[in-house]
């Protein structure tokens, strides 16, 4: 596609108006873009980069066009060449065309690529490669001599994300296959714990060969995807002394594990090690051979499949590897304990949006060859491959496999990882889920080359059926044969069982429907954004009619509760799915909001730490619950901050952690607001140095569990010297980092502004540490001035819808009260009392104060009622069918003469004038 010409007229010019401006921005959405406006300015920036010379423009236009997303190509391109000097603009536009267009699919589709190519503008001849793209990569030396642990998880991680963005570029440009993709990952993490365990060596004084690391699933299999956790074992080396060799596998983790500005070298999870967390971290090999030959469970054999050693001794680890492989495959395995394994994973499976772990998906592949490779390893060792798709290929040809169930699992394969992939580059999360929103069904359609969301879920469900019906039936003919249709039967049950709840449900879906404004029988766009009533309906019999529902509680619960979250949350919907217990706390739901308080931490206090995720998700899914019927919202966020912060007291309970280490909360949390989906911002203080080198390894351990296990994100980022600094300071270092001038002006604000104790012995030095932070706090001037460039860069650096980050967001009024409460000499703690205190005090007017809670306290309910559709959402306001789901969630009901979702609109467009225009006025000292 070429730019027409009544755009290329128009760039750097003043701005089209009237006809003109339509027929431009016509013209552009002709062409694919979804944002006029916002591409016509990202275009003509571009063009000023490019020395407004057309040709240019054409060129870089024509890859731009015919990316997944051309507007995120576009924004991308555009901030990149602004990055750029003239050499580096010639060497960009210099590349083949193949390159150049690599890298707007990574802008299309990747924001945290993206990002980093923009951040290290300078350096990215080095992430392409000195050959481009197809070239080899450039040889990296090994690490230098002398370097720390820091300094070499720094240097690592630059080598490992170097290496991921050559492979996501190539990978989205559709010129490599899967199989490269998983080849290139997994060798970059390989790398990755060879150099660790080399740089940990060296700072230890421990030789390598005291360890030997092995790699498990995916990582063993040589299948790693964008975002894996890397699954290591740590077994003693021959000769190697236990304490010596256990120094040696925590600096190694230590490494892998340190924040640096290229990011963490890798995710580690230690848990398929013997006896797991709570096994020895590096065990010797002739008690790995005594525990999997008379105590390891069959799922630990299936583990075994993919085991390989990676680093360290490699001697002494291929040795047991080989022994532990020919303990897998060289027995027989009984039927009961092949069914023992089907249905354990039964139980495991995840909701039917999840592309890992819902029936058919990625995980069902991997497990059913896995399974296969177990059940004929014996007879034909040609199937003990360690990589899924060798192993399909083997068990075919070995006859253990028709060649017809081989391409149904293989093609499935294929399509799921790389959809897998796609899901996971735009953030380098773990996640899994199909997106909500069909702009973002789009995009990941177009990025797998199909045409539209349509296309894509077709597809989506075409493979997974045909994996679920292949491993169903060649494991059934092997004899385990475990009910394969319990999805249907269980939705026989559900009609019945909604037959026999006709008159409840059905009046409550009537007094909904009269509530919300739709048709009773006919859609329901306010349940989801936006679901049918033949979804709906649909979503109620999968819920209810699940094994282990409460269904006699419908009769006499609070039923309209569950139906308002069954129908707008998809997340919370999915949650229950996989938890049908978790409806019994909606339908038991009292109506006091002390009640449900202490319920919710009656029942998180009491839960084992192997059920704090599933206490942690219903508890929530109670509070949405609440939410969604408005009548208590104003107690939400509080309730939710309430929620993981008992999350975060138990384990640290649990870990013995409570009376010496101090564990603050800061941010959302430390202000008692939480929304869902937020991030717990925890500062840790140890006593004293030997302390704070006995407690780093159990804190690093917690966050993994708050991480992975939980599914609570955290941020310790606003510790002393940020990412750089040590997980856990002393008292003394951090009191010296606060008075010694070290300490940059919005880390006051943001550590003094809602700092507050978690574990007990942080309450106990809560007031000596606010006393520290006070007394060397900046003037009232800097802090102003540091708020309003804080929020400029906040404001440059996200979009300008959203709902936080953007001018007129609820950053503005959070910097402007941190600003104002420290320049008092106070903690501002939760937001809305803070603002209540200033005007009591005299520092706010009436009206500046009604303007800033009032515009606080919309925003962040609008951004809350967006996420608790999806956690994982965005905070802007989706597209306009979209939009109405929201709205009416939000309280907002159809009108006369303006829907709810104009409504919702206007509303978010005047407070974000209004507390953008207060902002202005107050930092600037009006």
């Amino acid at each position: 596609m070429e730019v027409p010409e009544e755009v290329l007229s128009r760039l750097g010019g003043n701005e089209p108006v009237g006809t003109e401006r339509a027929r431009v921005f016509r013209a552009l959405a002709d062409l694919g873009f979804e944002a006029p406006a916002a591409c016509r300015r990202n275009l003509t920036v571009l063009h000023g980069h490019l020395g407004r010379e057309e040709n240019r423009t054409r060129r870089v236009m024509g890859v731009i066009l015919d990316a997944a997303g051309p507007d995120l190509a576009l924004s991308g391109l555009a901030a990149l060449t602004g990055e750029l000097d003239g050499d580096g603009l010639d060497w960009l536009l210099g590349l083949p065309e193949g390159d150049l267009a690599a890298l707007a699919e990574v802008f299309s589709l990747s924001g945290s690529l993206g990002e980093l190519a923009v951040m290290h503008a300078g350096e990215l001849r080095e992430l392409v490669g000195a050959g481009g793209l197809a070239g080899p990569a450039t040889a990296e030396a090994g690490l230098p001599e002398g370097i720390s642990i820091r300094g070499a998880a720094q240097e690592i991680a630059r080598r490992k994300r170097t290496e991921l963005f050559r492979t996501a570029a190539l990978d989205l440009a559709g010129r490599i296959r899967l199989e490269d993709v998983l080849e290139r990952l997994s060798a970059a993490a390989e790398g990755a714990v060879a150099d660790a365990v080399a740089a940990a060596a060296r700072n230890t004084g421990v030789p390598a060969e005291s360890i030997a690391v092995l790699g498990m699933g995916k990582l063993g299999g040589g299948e790693l995807n964008y975002s894996s956790d890397i699954d290591l074992v740590f077994v003693q080396g021959e000769g190697a002394a236990g304490e010596k060799a256990k120094d040696l596998a925590e600096a190694v983790v230590a490494v892998l594990e340190t924040d640096t500005a290229w990011g963490r070298p890798a995710r580690v999870d230690l848990r398929l090690r013997p006896e797991g967390s709570s096994g020895r971290l590096v065990p010797t090999a002739r008690y790995m051979r005594k525990y999997y030959k008379d105590r390891a469970a069959a799922w630990e054999y299936q583990a075994m499949i993919r085991s390989n050693v990676i680093a360290g001794s490699r001697e002494s680890g291929g040795k047991l590897v080989d022994w532990m492989r020919e303990l897998v495959f060289g027995r027989e395995y009984p039927a009961e304990v092949l069914r023992s394994l089907v249905l354990m994973r039964r139980r495991n499976e995840g909701p039917q949006g999840h592309v890992k772990q819902r029936r058919g998906g990625i995980r069902d592949v991997e497990f059913t060859v896995q399974w296969l490779q177990m059940a004929e390893g014996a007879r034909h060792p040609g199937v003990r491959a360690r990589s899924t798709l060798d192993a399909i290929g083997a068990l075919a040809a070995a006859g253990a496999l028709e060649d017809g169930d081989a391409e149904t699992l293989a093609g499935a394969y294929r399509f799921l990882r790389a959809l897998e992939h796609r899901l996971q580059l735009a953030q380098e999360l773990q996640t899994f889920v199909l997106p909500a929103s069909e702009s973002g069904r789009r995009l990941l359609a177009r990025s797998m080359g199909l045409k539209d969301a349509g296309a894509l879920e077709e597809a989506f469900q075409r493979h997974t059926d045909g994996v679920a019906e292949t491993a169903g039936r060649v494991m059934a003919a092997r004899g385990a044969n475990v009910p394969t249709a319990a999805p249907a039967r269980r939705t026989a049950e559900a009609k019945e069982a909604l037959a026999g709840l006709t008159q409840p449900v059905r009046r409550e879906i009537e007094r909904l429907a009269e509530h919300y404004g739709f048709d009773a029988d006919g859609p329901a766009g306010v349940l989801a954004m936006p679901v049918a009533r033949e979804e709906y309906i649909k979503r109620l019999e999968r819920v209810l009619g699940q094994e282990g529902f409460p269904l006699e509680l419908v009769k006499k619960g609070r039923v309209g509760e569950l139906l308002r979250l069954i129908g707008y949350s998809g997340h919370f919907y999915e949650r229950m799915l996989a938890d049908p217990e978790m409806a019994e706390g909606i339908l038991g739901n009292g109506t006091g909001m002390e009640e449900l308080r202490a319920a919710v931490k009656r029942s998180i206090a009491a839960a084992g730490l192997e059920d704090l995720a599933r206490a942690r998700t219903r508890a929530l899914c109670r509070v949405a619950a609440v939410d969604l019927d408005g009548s208590r919202e104003q107690d939400v966020p509080g309730l939710i901050a309430e929620v993981n912060e008992t999350v975060i007291r138990r384990l640290l309970e649990a870990k013995g952690l409570g009376d010496r280490l101090e564990v603050y909360a800061l941010g959302r949390l430390g202000g008692r607001e939480g929304s869902y989906g937020s991030d717990a911002d925890l500062l840790f203080i140890a006593p004293d140095a030997a302390a704070a080198g006995e407690m780093e390894p159990a804190v690093q351990e917690m966050l993994r569990f708050l991480n992975r296990e939980v599914g609570l994100e955290t941020d310790e980022r606003l510790r002393p010297e940020g990412s750089r600094g040590v997980l856990v300071p002393t008292a003394e270092a951090f009191t010296n980092y606060v008075s010694g001038g070290g300490m940059k002006t919005w880390e006051f604000m943001a550590v003094w502004g809602r700092m507050r104790g978690v574990s007990r012995s942080a309450v106990r030095m809560e007031e000596v540490r606010r006393r520290h932070l006070l007394a060397n706090m900046p003037a009232a001037e800097e802090l102003f001035a540091e708020a309003a460039r804080m929020r400029r860069r906040q404001a440059e650096a996200y979009p300008a819808e959203d709902l936080k980050k953007g001018r007129g967001g609820t950053g503005d009024i959070e910097m402007l009260v941190y600003a104002l409460a420290c320049a008092g000499g106070q903690s501002c703690g939760n937001i809305p009392e803070a603002i209540a205190r200033l005007h009591a005090e005299g520092t706010l007017t009436l009206s500046r104060a009604a303007t800033a809670c009032s515009g606080y306290v919309f925003l962040s309910k609008i951004e809350r009622t967006l996420r608790l559709a999806r956690p994982d959402l965005p905070g802007i306001l989706p597209g306009v069918e979209e939009r109405r789901g929201v709205a009416l969630a939000a309280g907002y009901r159809e009108g006369r003469r303006k829907s709810a979702a104009r409504l919702l609109s206007e509303d978010v467009d005047y407070y974000r004038q209004e507390v953008s225009g207060l902002f202005r006025a107050m930092t600037s000292g009006e």
